[in-house]
């Protein structure tokens, strides 16, 4: 049951767009596993280093406050983004997208 669970977690992360690599997110729900998994992902599926830092959550154990970062092959952080009322961060290959709480269909 567990695998299942994890493999539906994952079917929403994922989704494919045409003949582009697949997009990762970020969802506020997300528990700290989860977060950690999409930054193995991110190495696997594009080959960059990312960091997701949950900053803060709310009573419901819901992310409120998300930094993220992508870093080059040699250490140096390349890009990020940041939402202080989180709803939805999107991970492609070429960057981050984040959308804070509200406005997560923009990003959709």
């Amino acid at each position: 049951m567990k695998s299942f669970i994890l493999l539906l977690s994952f079917s929403c992360v994922f989704f494919l767009s045409g003949f582009d690599l697949p997009s990762i997110e970020v969802l506020k729900t997300f528990t700290p596993t989860q977060i950690k998994d999409v930054e193995k992902e991110a190495l696997k599926l594009y080959g960059i280093k990312v960091t997701v830092n949950v900053i803060s959550r709310n009573g419901k154990d819901e992310i409120t406050n998300l930094e993220f970062k992508i870093f080059d092959e040699n250490g140096r952080k390349t890009s990020s983004c940041s939402s202080d009322n989180f709803g939805i961060l999107v991970i492609r290959k070429d960057g981050c997208s984040i959308a804070d709480l509200g406005h997560e269909d923009r990003l959709k």
